[in-house]
């Protein structure tokens, strides 16, 4: 696929970087596996040390040192972003249980902060606990159609607030990077989505408002896990409604900003209900 409360000062759009392709599936097996005994380590217990108080016993857990709190909340960020970015990646598939105690092992981190990282990433909607049993959260057909009604809505907002915001180099360097992808065969569906969401952040970021931010970025990422292989790429017709919705905002006109991102996605819809929905759904 091709797609895949405004506050009153005005901002500039700044230039944003394309983002970097989401880790690697090698190794990701060891996360999904449900059965492995633990390996017993090798390392002999700590002696006491000379006038140690009579609870810091060899072997016993260390007490609070000062910035372990912070230490341990760091580390339960980057454990959230990188088992984020695998989801989203695809190395870990909707429906894919998920093992605390692998994941710890393939992170080379302690339980804690991964416990936390998962956590959160089932309140943000991307893990789901049923029981006791973990597993990453699909996103169906149904879902990613009501997906893009939101983002219909709201990135057509987006547009025509950002209209006229957007500097003119910034305008010219991200449709460069929509005209640089020339053929179908020579860009792989990361750049591709890469570049879209280049296309579409930007758009939002030039708006200002942090909240439409943030739901322009979980909404996309929510449609990428609907699955890459799954949606269909609509490469030049994806370009060339890229390229006016850029010019209608470097124009500074937000109607036109606004109908060209609405009838973007609406053709997006229209693709993935094509290539996977079938007449069953759409007689519905």
């Amino acid at each position: 696929m091709y797609d895949l409360v405004t506050m009153p000062v005005v901002y500039h759009c700044h230039a944003m970087t394309t983002p970097t392709e989401p880790w690697s599936s090698e190794g990701a097996s060891s996360l999904l596996e449900t059965t492995g005994a633990e390996t017993a380590g090798g390392l002999s217990s700590p002696r006491a040390a000379p006038g140690s108080p009579p609870d810091s016993l060899p072997g016993s857990a260390p007490g609070p040192v000062p910035g372990a709190e912070e230490d341990s909340g760091n580390l339960a960020e980057g454990a959230f972003d990188t088992l984020r970015a695998m989801i989203l990646g695809g190395s870990l598939p909707g429906g894919v249980r998920l093992q605390e105690r692998r994941l710890a092992e393939r992170l080379g981190l302690s339980r804690t902060p991964v416990r936390e990282a998962i956590g959160r990433l089932v309140g943000e909607g991307y893990v789901k606990r049923e029981g006791g049993m973990l597993t990453v959260s699909p996103v169906s057909v149904e879902d990613i159609l009501e997906i893009l009604t939101v983002r219909r809505a709201v990135e057509g907002e987006a547009a025509e607030i950002a209209a006229g915001r957007c500097e003119p180099a910034l305008i010219a360097n991200v449709r460069a990077a929509v005209t640089g992808m020339l053929s179908p065969a020579d860009v792989t569906p990361e750049r591709h989505w890469s570049v879209d969401d280049l296309v579409h952040l930007t758009i939002a970021r030039a708006t200002g408002n942090k909240l439409l931010i943030r739901l322009v970025s979980d909404l996309r990422a929510r449609t990428r896990m609907f699955g890459l292989a799954r949606i269909p790429r609509r490469f030049d017709p994806g370009k060339a409604e890229h390229l006016a919705i850029l010019d209608a905002i470097g124009e500074g006109d937000g109607a036109a900003a606004a109908a060209a991102m609405r009838f973007h996605i609406d053709n997006a819809r229209l693709a993935i209900l094509d290539a996977l929905a079938g007449p069953a759904l759409l007689k519905r």
